[in-house]
């Protein structure tokens, strides 16, 4: 009988097996960059559409972020001088991956609903429960007293739902945006879909995207 006298250690393992590029140039090379938080790992370098087959394992009690980001870079050899090449690499592509856990080790969804403010008006939508994909599909006016003002959109997860001991958590912010008036045309609807970003204190959070419908018009 075998005993393990160390404490296990949580770990988080990622694989990366393959990427496929369309018709890559002969004298490049390509690699990965894993990034969560401030933990960054890369895959060796090697000729494009190869296996890389590498698994890397990162501590979760180290973790400081909830974001897995993977990003694909080219390399290109430069000529420096007449005897050394340098070597410049550019990102081609990147995807994020949400890592947040419950207790029972599933993808929590949320509960969300959206604050909109502009001047002293705010209005809120109502509140979409257990979606990763909410549709609120409602509609909101304002007055608009300065052209050179912004609207402020910001999506939060209502935590009155969740099953928390105390009840008294606080609602999550997913993310938020401002729009500037000053950049839309009278009597043109605008539709978009933006970023929600979330300010972490090492960096900006892209926590997911909104998709909204803006016009401005005058009644005069």
């Amino acid at each position: 009988m075998a005993f393990d006298l160390v404490d296990q250690m949580p770990f988080l393992y990622v694989r990366v097996a393959k990427v496929k590029i369309s018709n890559p140039e002969a004298d490049s090379s390509i690699h990965a960059k894993l990034v969560i938080g401030t933990h960054n790992v890369k895959t060796k370098s090697q000729a494009a559409n190869k296996d890389w087959d590498q698994v890397f394992a990162f501590d979760k009690e180290g973790l400081n972020s909830t974001s897995l980001e993977v990003s694909v870079w080219i390399e290109k050899k430069i000529p420096v001088n007449e005897n050394n090449n340098g070597v410049s690499e550019s990102c081609i592509g990147t995807v994020s991956f949400d890592l947040q856990e419950t207790k029972d080790g599933t993808r929590r969804t949320t509960d969300a609903y959206v604050v909109a403010k502009y001047g002293p008006k705010w209005v809120r939508t109502r509140t979409i429960l257990d979606r990763f994909n909410p549709r609120w599909n409602e509609q909101y006016t304002w007055d608009v007293y300065d052209p050179c003002t912004v609207l402020t959109i910001g999506v939060f997860d209502n935590e009155r739902y969740k099953h928390d001991e105390a009840g008294l958590k606080k609602d999550v912010r997913l993310g938020k945006l401002r729009v500037r008036l000053s950049t839309l045309d009278t009597n043109r609807v605008y539709v978009g879909t933006y970023s929600l970003m979330v300010l972490l204190p090492s960096r900006a959070k892209k926590m997911g995207k909104i998709e909204i419908a803006l016009r401005s018009w005058s009644s005069s």
